[in-house]
């Protein structure tokens, strides 16, 4: 088939589905899709026998990277199955909802190989990584696939709109964002605010800890539930699972409420483990009160990717700017890098997530 990376696994693959003649193109890609959650479902097994047989003799990063491995091989079925969904929803794949599939088959292909990037720091990683690599590589060249074959159905999509799925915008933000949530998020006072839960170092809120927040947060909620951060420094890696939806947390501002923590490749944490706040689901909000600038730092990053990275991360985040600080600063005697700076966000903005996401992204590690 033209158009695709893979050609032959892409002919090889639709050989196998009866009546394909008969098939709108939405339709075709659906059974590729449906084909490779059972190739990625396959392949979690693969991963939870490695785990149970090599127990004995796995080291603590090669059991972090499997981990890590079974969390987005999740990720990437529920990404997929969405995917399946929405070209049934819509046959001919509208402006807004091709954009949407798009982003989903790019974000269960990045899942793929945020997998394999795990076994990077490990010793024996290469040993590991080679039970599953094949498979997993196999996967991800059945998602590029859809994505070509996805290029061919038509759309109504204006050049002009960028974020079709927003809809109109009104002062930079989507009509259908409120005026009183368009204030929220611009900075407004956090007293104006309903507040379901307040975090305090000092004990003066329900806890003390935004772990603790999230966790007795609802699932699978429909309304917002805000988690207010008072002023104060929180060490702790915070991770916000798929079934925590409708988040929202509000703090003091940049330099009040702080979230730090250290995990890094160094001390033996996988790039995806060592997100300070993680967001692994689809709808949460981020606001603060005051400034509009946040401090940043990326470390241990190969000199290559340094360029094209900061390149990649200031367009990838929608109206985010990156401002670097300062050169680029050597850590030891390996390739390995430092860059300091700020993202800049501007005024009518949500910064919807920074994680390690956005971090892999842009520069691989």
């Amino acid at each position: 088939m033209q158009r695709t990376l893979y050609p032959d696994l892409c002919v090889s693959t639709l050989s196998t589905f009866p009546n394909l003649e008969t098939k709108a193109m939405p339709q075709i890609i659906s059974k590729v899709v449906n084909h490779t959650v059972h190739e990625v479902k396959s392949s979690s097994n693969n991963c939870t026998t490695t785990i149970k047989n090599l127990q004995n003799t796995l080291n603590t990063n090669e059991k972090r990277a499997l981990d890590d491995c079974l969390k987005l091989f999740d990720d990437t079925i529920v990404e997929l199955n969405t995917t399946i969904l929405d070209l049934s929803k819509n046959p001919s794949s509208s402006s807004s909802s091709n954009q949407d599939l798009e982003t989903l088959l790019s974000g269960a292909m990045t899942n793929l190989y945020t997998c394999l990037d795990g076994f990077s720091q490990s010793k024996n990683g290469n040993a590991v990584r080679g039970l599953i690599e094949e498979k997993v590589i196999e996967i991800s060249h059945h998602v590029s696939n859809s994505l070509a074959m996805l290029k061919k159905v038509k759309t109504s999509l204006k050049k002009e709109q960028v974020f079709a799925e927003y809809g109109k915008m009104k002062k930079g933000f989507p009509s259908w964002v409120s005026a009183k949530d368009r204030k929220l998020l611009e900075g407004g006072n956090v007293n104006e605010t309903k507040i379901d839960v307040v975090v305090a170092k000092d004990g003066s809120g329900n806890f003390t800890t935004i772990g603790e927040a999230v966790a007795m947060a609802p699932n699978s909620s429909t309304t917002r539930f805000v988690i207010y951060i008072k002023s104060g420094a929180y060490f702790e890696n915070v991770e916000v699972i798929r079934k925590k939806t409708s988040l929202m947390f509000i703090g003091d501002g940049i330099g009040r409420t702080i979230i730090k923590a250290s995990r890094n490749v160094v001390d033996g944490w996988t790039t995806f483990q060592s997100a300070t706040v993680d967001k692994r689901q689809e709808k949460m909000e981020f606001s603060t009160s005051e400034c509009r600038e946040l401090p940043v730092r990326f470390k241990h990053i190969k000199r290559p990717n340094l360029k094209i990275g900061l390149h990649r991360l200031s367009t990838s985040l929608e109206k985010v700017g990156f401002n670097t600080d300062s050169t680029p600063k050597k850590l030891g005697s390996k390739d390995s890098w430092q860059i300091k700076g700020r993202l800049s966000i501007l005024k009518g903005t949500t910064l919807r997530s920074l994680t390690n996401t956005s971090r892999t992204a842009a520069f691989g590690h």
